[in-house]
């Protein structure tokens, strides 16, 4: 296995990113099932409590394995459509309801005209904005807000995220986005490591679009941006 042809080995993480899908869709639908069951008054609170656990376990689960899939992928083909950028950040903002309430953080975001659009791939569009929110979710303090917001910048569109965690030093911020920066060995404390190669993902999904993804900020927190063309 050592030697294992890069072609052949994207082609294996292909498939267990399709294998891991199936199973955990039934684990989240299963889950889901047993919480509408549950009438949250009367029920067991542990029980419900393991449940939120587990919807919230499955919601890492699911972006991993969205990962893995990307990672693999030899081929940059996307299949562009043009796309609300609001429904994009409200999908997220609503999939990630538990477990930001998990992580103690309230979630703001910046009006999003009606009209903002963009042309590109929705998975990789979203996914790559998912990831970036994901490891502003897990770094900032609890109690804190996550801030998102969408913009026109030039002739591409900006998302942005913004926590009050700690900034990753300009000296470390090529190395975060990186896949040596994403090992054991590689990463350096103040790279800010994102579960399920939160950054490195992010970065790739937006070189994928011809985009990129600029990490700042400074003692009062953490600024992300997934900058992507508009077209």
């Amino acid at each position: 296995m050592k030697n294992l042809d890069p072609a052949l080995l994207g082609e294996m993480m292909a498939a267990f990113a399709h294998d891991l899908r199936n199973p955990l869709s039934a684990v989240v639908t299963n889950v889901e099932f047993a919480r509408r069951l549950l009438d949250p008054a009367t029920a067991d609170k542990d029980l419900v409590e393991a449940l939120d656990d587990c919807a919230v376990a499955c919601e890492l689960l699911r972006r991993i394995t969205a990962n893995l899939d990307l990672l693999s992928r030899n081929s940059d083909a996307l299949e562009p459509e043009r796309i609300a950028v609001g429904e994009v950040v409200s999908e997220l903002v609503r999939s990630y309801a538990g477990v930001c309430a998990q992580a103690g953080l309230g979630v703001d975001v910046a009006p999003i005209a009606a009209s903002l659009d963009v042309t590109s791939d929705r998975t990789v569009l979203a996914l790559g904005y998912e990831n970036l929110f994901a490891d502003a979710v897990q770094h900032a303090p609890r109690g804190s807000t996550v801030r998102l917001a969408a913009k026109v910048d030039g002739d591409g569109l900006r998302f942005e995220v913004r926590d009050d965690g700690p900034a990753i030093p300009a000296e470390l911020r090529a190395l975060a986005l990186s896949a040596a920066g994403q090992t054991s060995r590689g990463r350096k404390t103040g790279s800010r490591y994102g579960r399920g190669l939160a950054l490195l993902c992010a970065a790739d999904a937006a070189r994928r679009l011809g985009g990129r993804v600029e990490i700042d900020g400074d003692t009062r927190g953490s600024r992300l941006a997934f900058v992507v063309p508009r077209r």
